[in-house]
């Protein structure tokens, strides 16, 4: 990436700090000026650059001079806009770019060159090499969904005992950092390396033009002016429905409330309602205690988003599939493009089907359970995130490097995926950009117990359009204290 290109990037990242403070759970502002007074010795008056330097709080070291530091990389799923670990300039994306000079910056630096191995069969791979004590690699990226049962069983260092690492510093992730540590414990955390996670992200997209057409309300006012709710949303996708046929059968030629997937809807929603499966205690442990009474009206309010005819477009329902002929592979984005849906939900990532269309579409946060809730949750389709092996030669080298490499990307990896992916091809206006900072500062992670099925409990419900959540609930509740005392105290290490 040339100079103007980072002093671009740069500049379009720092006026989303300046306008929403929300980045990653980092709120920090430039302080103002004390004293506007110009000397009369002043001459130069050209604002002075500060240069960023990811690796001051690290200094210099050839301890690592002439070395790779390896990644197994399980994120092999091709809708991932990008890797993460490694790229080429010449493919002429402006990530790829940042991803690749990174890599230099920190080879430059200690003398390191990064390498990877992917591998979509990464859980028996990490397994087999923790136990056989043939450790190939420095880190392993595994999804959340998978990394909760090998961290109970010891295969991974504490970030906390790793000294270079300073997890209060920006480019580690601050809601990964308090949402998936357990009795004190972080076997796992994420930051501004990875690019995954922001493709990751449940997104809610709607169709500006439509929204005009029906005469409603602005979603961005009703974000601004926390009136964005779950009701507002009903209430607007029911608007939204037309039935052109007049015949009480909803087709391909009519406008619908919502184009998504009924598990998408159901995580979406759900997390936008605040509403976690499994949350912490004081003490840092996982704990089951769920409030039944908004669960129960939170799953009503989901199922008549799926199950009214005419509000949601599901592709996978099979009362839409006779009339998916003709229709492109991407169906639900092509409704969106059409204006046969106000709304849109998936992953981010899947917003770049917009790209190429004349589209206005805007997109915002989840919406919340009422106006009292606190804040807006967004939620990521199991994430991954980076491990540190047990069993590790020297651990202290590879929190070192991970550390540098996390760091170096914030200035470089970070500002080039807003400057590209998020301002030049995503968002469309200013208040698109401003509402991705607050998705981005809103990000949960979802604590993930194999043999706790909360969540698949919860959506089967919603999606078999059964009234009786909590009597489901009831029939497992008996056996999760009893799981979550063994998980915690094997997290504990006790």
């Amino acid at each position: 990436m040339n100079k103007s290109s980072t002093t671009r990037a740069t500049a379009a990242l720092m006026a989303l700090l300046v306008l929403c403070g929300l980045l990653f759970g980092c709120s920090e502002k430039p302080e103002e000026p004390t004293d506007t007074t110009v000397s009369e010795a002043t001459v130069d008056t050209e604002p002075e650059e500060t240069k960023f330097d990811p690796f001051a709080h690290l200094g210099d070291t050839d301890e690592y001079r002439d070395s790779e530091f390896c990644f197994l990389n399980g994120c092999t799923a091709s809708w991932f806009t990008r890797n993460s670990v490694l790229s080429d300039e010449l493919d002429g994306d402006a990530v790829s770019i940042a991803v690749a000079r990174r890599n230099d910056r920190v080879k430059q630096k200690y003398g390191v060159t990064i390498t990877e191995i992917s591998d979509s069969n990464y859980r028996t791979s990490v397994e087999t090499a923790i136990n056989t004590n043939d450790l190939y690699f420095d880190v392993a990226m595994i999804t959340l969904m998978h990394v909760y049962p090998m961290a109970q069983r010891h295969f991974f260092y504490d970030y906390h005992d790793l000294d270079a690492v300073d997890l209060s510093e920006p480019w580690w992730d601050q809601n990964a950092v308090n949402d998936l540590s357990v009795c004190g414990k972080l076997y796992f955390c994420t930051g501004s390396f990875d690019t995954t996670r922001f493709d990751s992200i449940r997104c809610l997209a709607f169709n500006k033009d439509l929204l005009t057409s029906l005469g409603l309300e602005s979603p961005y006012t009703l974000v601004d002016e926390n009136r964005w709710t779950i009701d507002k949303f009903i209430e607007m996708g029911q608007a939204a429905q037309i039935d052109y046929g007049e015949d009480s059968r909803f087709t391909d030629e009519d406008t619908y409330g919502l184009a998504s997937y009924d598990s998408v809807i159901c995580d979406m929603l759900l997390s936008g309602c605040g509403i976690k499966y499994l949350t912490k205690n004081s003490d840092d442990e996982i704990i089951y205690d769920m409030d039944t009474d908004r669960l129960t009206i939170a799953v009503d309010k989901i199922r008549s988003i799926l199950h009214t005819p005419g509000f949601t477009f599901d592709s996978n329902s099979s009362a839409m599939k006779p009339y998916l002929r003709g229709m492109s592979d991407r169906v639900l984005e092509q409704l969106l493009i059409e204006g046969k849906a106000l709304f849109y939900s998936e992953c981010l990532a899947n917003t770049r089907y917009f790209r190429e269309s004349s589209m206005a579409y805007g997109i915002i946060p989840p919406p919340k359970y009422d106006e009292d809730q606190e804040r807006y949750y967004s939620i990521m389709i199991n994430p991954f995130v980076y491990t540190i092996p047990a069993g590790s030669d020297d651990p202290q080298r590879t929190g070192f490097l991970l550390d540098a490499l996390m760091a170096a990307s914030h200035d470089t990896v970070v500002p080039a995926y807003y400057d590209i992916t998020l301002v030049g091809k995503i968002a469309r206006d200013p208040e698109t950009v401003r509402m991705l900072g607050i998705v981005f500062d809103s990000l949960s992670y979802n604590i993930h117990i194999s043999n706790v099925t909360v969540r698949s409990t919860i959506e089967s419900q919603i999606i078999s359009n059964s009234s009786s959540v909590v009597s489901a609930l009831r029939r497992i509740s008996g056996i999760i204290p009893k799981t979550l005392e063994q998980v915690n105290g094997a997290m504990r290490g006790s």
